[in-house]
């Protein structure tokens, strides 16, 4: 069996032990590693959120139900996409999950397709949020390694003001500016203003990734 990414796992929390396996065999056909767990204290316990994929949850079960595993989900540094299924759904409950950042909601019986369907999209996802994490941490660490006068050079420089204009205004010498510049640059692993503004622009960025 070739494995579609070694570095994912899809996860799935059901407290029925042949819905699991069901789903375990289907999914692992389709070539992703599968992780069960048979309630979401279980899950909980025992699961990697550091570790790439996605979650296929029941909606209810005994104990924390899936919308409360949801929620402790979001309160994650790594928030991994969920994907609710229910035999038992209402369209209050669908609305809810939704709203609250759920990918998709499927109603028992499953599709075959519409189930991997969605693990494929959530995989994409999580893969995209944890590139731009790992970018923006990476960016807050060039900017952290700066000096504070190099941090208010790289200020300017984003607002695409030249040297002379920067030194103006920082009351410092041109030259000084054009020392501060190629550090700047050099740090961030950028070669003219336009690449270190968009760099700039990630690290201030509020997305929720």
């Amino acid at each position: 069996m070739e494995v579609k990414n070694s570095f994912a796992v899809v996860r799935i929390v059901d407290d029925d032990v042949g819905v699991r396996d069901s789903y375990k065999f289907l999914v692992e056909s389709d070539g992703w590693f599968v992780r069960t767990y048979a309630s979401a204290e279980d899950f909980l316990a025992h699961d990697d959120p550091s570790v790439p994929g996605c979650v296929v949850l029941d909606v209810r079960m005994p104990g924390l139900s899936g919308l409360e595993l949801q929620a402790k989900l979001s309160g994650l540094v790594h928030k991994i996409p969920v994907i609710f299924i229910s035999a038992h759904a209402d369209i209050e409950m669908v609305v809810k999950a939704m709203q609250k950042g759920a990918l998709d909601f499927l109603p028992k019986p499953i599709k075959d397709e519409s189930l991997l369907s969605s693990i494929e999209k959530a995989v994409v996802i999580d893969r995209e949020r944890r590139r731009r994490s790992t970018e923006k941490s990476e960016i807050l660490g060039s900017w952290n390694a700066l000096s504070p006068r190099e941090q208010e050079t790289a200020v300017l420089i984003a607002e695409g003001l030249l040297n002379k204009q920067i030194a103006d205004k920082l009351n410092i010498t041109e030259r000084t500016v054009q020392v501060h510049r190629a550090h700047v640059f050099s740090k961030f692993g950028v070669r003219n203003a336009v690449q270190f503004a968009q760099k700039l622009m990630i690290m201030n960025s509020s997305e929720n990734v």
